[in-house]
């Protein structure tokens, strides 16, 4: 299973470009059905980032699970109420 690992601030000026970085590398993977994404260095997240996020999962037809997100962060999945799209776990 992928894990990939997301770092500093996700907004407009970098989401696309960390999209395409990982929709790279989850299809030289293609075979799991899950991507883990590592959230533990991350600072911020905009509307932007949950979008790439989103896209990821569309575009790949994989689940999408966030690892470590942190509290700061964590606040705006439940406030757009994509904690309930990704599953996100504590480790």
């Amino acid at each position: 299973m992928p894990r990939l690992k997301l770092h500093g601030e996700i907004d407009v000026a970098n989401s696309d470009a960390v999209l395409d970085e990982f929709l790279a590398e989850v299809s030289s993977d293609g075979v799991a059905p899950t991507v883990e994404i590592d959230c533990s260095d991350l600072e911020f997240i905009d509307s932007s980032g949950l979008n790439m996020l989103s896209h990821l999962a569309q575009q790949t037809g994989k689940t999408v699970v966030l690892i470590a997100v942190p509290d700061k962060c964590r606040r705006t999945f439940e406030i757009t109420h994509l904690d309930h799209v990704f599953e996100l776990r504590d480790s």
